[in-house]
């Protein structure tokens, strides 16, 4: 899975929630990657979109309380890890 390349100054700017047109551009950007994730680990489309919702509420509650390490590819692994979790527990539910 390809993730999108974000900037260090976006990631910056995502600790402030009242950024809300960086966290606009944030969805903009990573709504469609993380629904393909969530696709290719086996959710329908409907499942796919929640789980999306989901990881995107996790990433700013996240950011919230103590922002992830921004450190060049780690921010990729720890969004990728948040989506495997969401989107395997949808797909434990379902089970």
């Amino acid at each position: 899975m390809v993730w999108p390349q974000t900037s260090l100054c976006m990631l910056t700017r995502l600790r402030d929630l009242n950024e809300q047109r960086c966290w606009e551009e944030f969805g903009l950007l990573y709504r469609p990657a993380i629904f393909r994730f969530c696709r290719r680990l086996g959710l329908q489309d409907a499942d796919a979109d929640d789980a999306t919702q989901k990881v995107l509420q996790q990433v700013a509650e996240a950011f919230e309380r103590r922002p992830p390490d921004l450190s060049a590819g780690r921010f990729r692994s720890w969004l990728s890890q948040v989506a495997r979790h969401t989107a395997l527990k949808i797909l434990q539910r379902d089970h």
